[in-house]
């Protein structure tokens, strides 16, 4: 081989050991990045899931896989919403929001209680409001915790176990919003609230109380909000109510998870790192990380436009009246003056109460029915309806009757095995004639149609 043939083969073994060794570099510095990004978000996420989370906390459990607590395939958690430290009344929970998921069926439900219903709060001696029971939770937390007592206080007077709990504050919500990039709502009706406070955030990001107020105004239609105006979505209720208030709440919360599943959260660490940190300040969970991640996946999979809502509201037809207490505070009470009715309307709702051909439980009598109101009086098959649930029917219906009737008749499609659901039906409407079809037997047990005969007493 000549001399320039071998001066060529050099220059060429040294240009492709070059190019090796910069490839090699290349290769080093994007592990490095990339090795840099990870450890950004691990060290990032590790501090605030450190701070959320109830017990204690470690990276391994990243890599660990769990199942959720449950109750016949059931996982029912509690939501809480409250001011936070900086706010006065910081701990108590304007937010009371029981959601279940349904496991078999992947469907899920909520279910909002009143902060101003009356309750024994658990673990004490007291008769208080429900938005009390988180606050007195954490005044004594050398025995319990504000989550803890929250929960047992919602499971009591809702007759199902709680088994987690997440609070957040305003603070948290407001800038989870933001973070997320404002969520899009349908704004069912304009709010116009001339008595809405004149707080605000201080340059630090406290929140900060005053006794002025700023008139709050939302027309109707579909809106894109930041956090600040869904923040005052979610707490306007002087021109409204505070169960307005409550529904306002569970669509946020819908809005709020489409948002995230739309913006690929997961693939994007800086996402990632901002939504961690504003959790990790304002949030409280008892959920351990393997138990987020699996809510978390859970989560993504929901059919939100098969979700149930309920509010637990005052009203003619409706569970609760209003009243004051001995030290003349506005307090909420159940009409029945138990808490049955409302047991059986969360049953109902969290799909507890179905049981094919109406059979009967420990003397409650269980199986779905429609209602017709066929009397001309408008109201009477609302009237019933909490009574049917207090026994343990699942009303999948209240409709009015095209024709008006003088008898009350009841479709029986069980083939007559429901003598004891049928009894309790008669007991609550004397005088009706029963008659047993077969052709709506997949969807119902019983469909009752009321006559003039019935008169709501």
């Amino acid at each position: 081989m000549s001399f320039i043939h071998k001066k060529i083969n050099s220059v060429e073994g040294e240009k492709k050991r070059k190019t090796k060794k910069i490839v090699a570099l290349s290769l080093l510095i994007l592990l490095g990045i990339i090795a840099a990004i990870v450890g950004w978000v691990g060290y990032s996420a590790s501090n605030a899931l450190d701070k959320i989370t109830d017990g204690d906390f470690s990276l391994k459990q990243f890599f660990q896989s769990t199942t959720l607590k449950n109750e016949d395939g059931r996982t029912n958690i509690l939501l809480l919403g409250n001011g936070g430290s900086n706010h006065p009344g910081g701990q108590l929970t304007d937010t009371n929001l029981l959601l279940s998921y349904d496991h078999n069926k992947k469907q899920a439900a909520m279910i909002s209680f009143p902060r101003d219903l009356q309750v024994k709060i658990a673990n004490s001696n007291e008769t208080n409001k429900l938005n009390y029971a988180y606050a007195y939770g954490e005044k004594n937390s050398k025995t319990t915790s504000g989550g803890e007592v929250a929960k047992k206080t919602v499971s009591n007077i809702g007759g199902v176990e709680v088994h987690y709990y997440a609070i957040v504050d305003f603070i948290g919500f407001r800038e989870l919003v933001d973070t997320l990039g404002g969520v899009t709502v349908n704004v069912e009706k304009a709010i116009n609230d001339p008595y809405y406070p004149k707080d605000f955030f201080d340059a630090q990001g406290n929140y900060r109380k005053t006794n002025d107020y700023s008139p709050f105004y939302l027309k109707a239609g579909v809106q894109k909000l930041d956090g600040a105006t869904a923040l005052k979505y979610a707490r306007s209720r002087e021109t409204t109510s505070d169960f307005d208030r409550a529904a306002r709440q569970q669509k946020l919360i819908m809005a709020m998870r489409d948002k995230a599943l739309s913006l690929g959260i997961l693939s994007n660490p800086k996402k990632v790192v901002d939504i961690i940190e504003v959790l990790g300040n304002h949030l409280r969970t008892d959920m351990s990380v393997t138990e987020l991640k699996e809510f978390i996946t859970l989560a993504k999979d929901l059919d939100m436009g098969n979700i149930r809502r309920e509010v637990i509201s005052t009203g003619e037809n409706s569970l609760l009246v209003s009243t004051k207490n001995s030290s003349g505070q506005y307090v909420l009470l159940p009409k029945d003056g138990t808490f049955a009715q409302i047991k059986a309307l969360v049953r109902e709702v969290f799909g507890n109460a179905e049981n094919e051909g109406g059979a009967s439980v420990n003397g409650v009598v269980e199986g779905k029915i429609e209602v017709h109101n066929g009397t001309g009086t408008a109201g009477l098959a609302r009237l019933l309806a909490p009574k049917l649930r207090e026994k343990g029917f699942t009303v999948t219906s209240l409709k009015t009757a095209t024709v008006a009737r003088d008898d009350s008749i009841l479709y029986d499609y069980t083939s007559g095995n429901s003598e004891a659901a049928v009894a309790m039906i008669k007991s609550l409407v004397p005088e009706i004639t029963v008659i047993k079809r077969i052709d709506n037997a997949e969807t119902l047990d019983f469909k009752l149609i009321l006559g003039k005969n019935y008169t709501g007493d």
